[in-house]
């Protein structure tokens, strides 16, 4: 795990995918960096202003598309393993740290409430709390209920 952590840490993780495009049995170079700095986008329903929050998204989409895309041939059960489970960890310290921000979930509501929102900005939200209420399953009962009070 403390591995895990230090190569999935913000200021390695693109150096890592990198050692990996060059695949001996791939004819041609994947170009997964490019694909990852230019063509991801992180769209934001609301601002999430807590930076651990938003690292902790990044690297659990990373750590994604790393287990998904560059690795899935080559995984053993083990290793599938563990990244499924700093997967499953990220994304409850992510509801969890979002749950317990006050001003997040009142902006949140509020800016469902509001008369003055697009459709299509009422839609992500929308969109975003259904991703939050599915995410926030993996938590412990108590902490659910607590969230959804």
């Amino acid at each position: 795990p403390s591995i895990f952590d230090k190569i999935f840490s913000d200021e390695f993780i693109l150096d890592i995918i990198g050692a990996l495009e060059y695949d001996p049995e791939v004819a041609k170079v994947q170009k997964h960096r490019i694909f990852l700095k230019d063509h991801v986008v992180f769209k934001e329903a609301i601002p999430i202003k807590n930076i651990s929050v938003v690292s902790r998204i990044h690297q659990t989409y990373r750590i994604g598309y790393l287990k998904d895309v560059i690795l899935p041939r080559i995984l053993d059960d083990a290793t599938l393993a563990s990244l499924n489970t700093i997967i499953h960890t990220n994304n409850a310290a992510v509801i969890s740290l979002l749950k317990d921000d006050a001003c997040f979930i009142q902006d949140l509501f509020s800016r469902m409430r509001s008369p003055n929102i697009s459709m299509e900005s009422k839609r992500e939200l929308v969109l975003f709390l259904h991703e939050f209420c599915t995410l926030s399953k993996s938590l412990p009962l108590v902490q659910q209920l607590r969230l959804f009070r």
